[in-house]
């Protein structure tokens, strides 16, 4: 160590208010600056070699370290998020980033970095996730609400105005055609108009979902969305035993949005929709036939939008927050002539999958 100790750079490193750090490919520290040492209050000398670690939460130990080290045999930069132990007692949520750093012959001998206490931002990020979930949660009631009263009031309000206009025309006069006719386009226009508050109260809480459950719901969305876009969607699924409501709502927006996704775009003329086990969880896919886009290789197949393209994107922003809540995922999936791919996934614990063989 003596050698650290006397090199101008890490003499400068020791004044740092930034927490800094150097690692061997293994993982066995070689130098913390005082920053480091004040904030776990630890000796050097205790924290060289492997000692560093018991500075690390039981939980995360071996997981960093694991972590570390596969980063180090591909020469890859490192961020590990860790639960670090502070001098009093507490234990804060960390940040380890590094690079490789080389000795003069070239040769990678091990990683330099610093280290950040993220305990706030953690707390902060976290309020958010649960404040997040309880919009979505009532976002969701309220319109189940509309939907309950769209159907249950207005939807019975119409339907009876229809049975009155029926038995109006029944009880006019031959003779007079114009009377007729008017009633006619009256009782054809409460006709659409019933359709129209179907539609919405459809969109917003499918009663469908409470009633036949997952599978039947979204295969009766693609039959509905290819009678009114005229484009066919091939739909493959199973049967599931009935599934946590947030669940539910969350896949069936997912296929909402997708969906719209599909009919926005001219070049599709057809696509598929399954829904089936992958993994330890239910994914829900989608696929078009369109033209497709070329998706960067950093940003595949998860879904990263730029900031520049979010505006547009709004849509698909709101899946991955969803199923972020879910401790989910959604991936997008493209390439020239290859369509796109859509997949939203759901942990098993989620789900509680019914174990029943594929239609």
């Amino acid at each position: 160590m003596s050698d650290l100790i006397t090199d101008e750079y890490f003499t400068v490193f020791n004044e740092f208010p930034v927490m800094v750090w150097r690692l061997d490919m293994d993982g066995r520290a070689e130098y913390f600056n005082n920053a480091w040492l004040d904030f776990t209050g630890r000796e050097m000398q205790n924290a060289a070699g492997n000692g560093w670690v018991e500075c690390l939460h039981p939980e995360d130990r071996q997981r960093c370290l694991q972590s570390y080290q596969q980063a180090a045999k591909k020469h890859r930069a490192v961020e590990l998020e860790c639960r670090s132990y502070r001098y009093d007692g507490q234990y804060r949520w960390t940040l380890y980033s590094g690079r490789p750093y080389s000795r003069p012959d070239g040769a990678i001998a091990g990683y330099i970095g610093s280290c950040h206490d993220i305990s706030e931002q953690k707390i902060a990020s976290e309020n958010l996730r649960l404040f997040t979930h309880r919009l979505v949660l009532i976002q969701e009631a309220e319109r189940w609400r509309i939907s309950r009263e769209l159907h249950d009031e207005a939807g019975q309000s119409l339907t009876a105005l229809m049975i009155n206009l029926d038995m109006l025309q029944a009880d006019l006069p031959k003779g007079v055609e114009i009377l007729h006719q008017r009633v006619e386009a009256c009782v054809d226009l409460v006709h659409e108009t019933i359709d129209l508050i179907r539609h919405l109260a459809q969109d917003l809480r499918p009663p469908a979902l409470d009633t036949l459950g997952l599978n039947l719901t979204l295969e009766g969305y693609c039959q509905e969305f290819t009678r009114r876009t005229h484009i066919p969607i091939t739909y493959r699924g199973f049967e599931t035993q009935p599934m946590e409501d947030e669940a539910n709502i969350t896949f069936y927006r997912f296929l909402q949005e997708c969906l719209g996704n599909v009919a926005g775009h001219t070049q599709v003329s057809q696509a598929s929709v399954t829904l089936s086990r992958e993994g330890n969880g239910l994914s829900l896919m989608i696929q078009d036939n369109g033209q497709g886009e070329e998706i960067e290789p950093n940003n595949s197949p998860l879904l990263d939008l730029s900031a520049e393209s979010q505006s547009d994107h709004l849509g698909l922003l709101e899946m991955r927050e969803r199923f972020d809540l879910l401790s989910g995922k959604v991936e997008v999936q493209s390439g020239p002539e290859r369509g796109i791919r859509f997949t939203g996934w759901l942990p098993i614990d989620r789900v509680n999958l019914q174990e029943m063989a594929h239609d």
